[in-house]
């Protein structure tokens, strides 16, 4: 099992705003929401997310908002995007969600931060089911692309099964912040 995929209804592309300090929320197209933030557009003016930090561009899929890590040339790979528990990166992808060798179930890198996906080069991939406490043998992209033992950091983390995410509208890079 390499992970399962989802589908994404892109008709109605929606970002979650905080409107509240407990926690509340509510959803508004993203043409309305990019009216007064920071968005980030892609070579057909399409709006791929909202930017509010550099080089990271959150979108909503399925209701759940992710960021994903970009440049000018579209989303991007901030180093191995994923965890095994393999040694040669077969079997499940798994992606972080927590500190390494943070111990069982560590809470989030940062609770005031979404979750973050992932980009292999081809497929937007979001962390999805249970927090796991994975003792990882390797990172990396896919078996061609592995580094073994974590690329020399501790093995144990807090992470989530790599979930593809299918219908996503096609973005064309060049991407660009305004």
């Amino acid at each position: 099992m390499t992970g399962f995929k989802l589908s994404l209804l892109a008709a109605t592309a929606t970002a979650t705003l905080a409107v509240s300090a407990a926690a509340h929320s509510q959803a508004y197209p993203l043409s309305f929401v990019c009216l007064t933030n920071s968005c980030v557009y892609d070579n057909r003016n399409q709006i791929v997310g909202t930017n509010t930090e550099d080089d990271w561009v959150r979108r909503s899929i399925n209701g759940i908002v992710y960021r994903f890590y970009f440049d000018n040339l579209g989303f991007a790979n901030n180093g191995a995007p994923f965890a095994f528990a393999t040694p040669d990166c077969s079997g499940p992808k798994y992606l972080f969600v927590g500190p390494v060798d943070s111990g069982p179930i560590a809470p989030p890198l940062r609770a005031d931060e979404p979750p973050t996906g992932a980009w292999d080069g081809s497929n937007l991939w979001i962390p999805t089911g249970s927090l796991l406490d994975l003792q990882f043998q390797a990172e990396g992209i896919d078996p061609a692309h592995c580094f073994p033992n974590g690329g020399g950091r501790m093995p144990h983390a807090t992470a989530q099964v790599a979930t593809e995410v299918l219908a996503l509208p096609p973005f064309t890079p060049p991407f660009t912040v305004r």
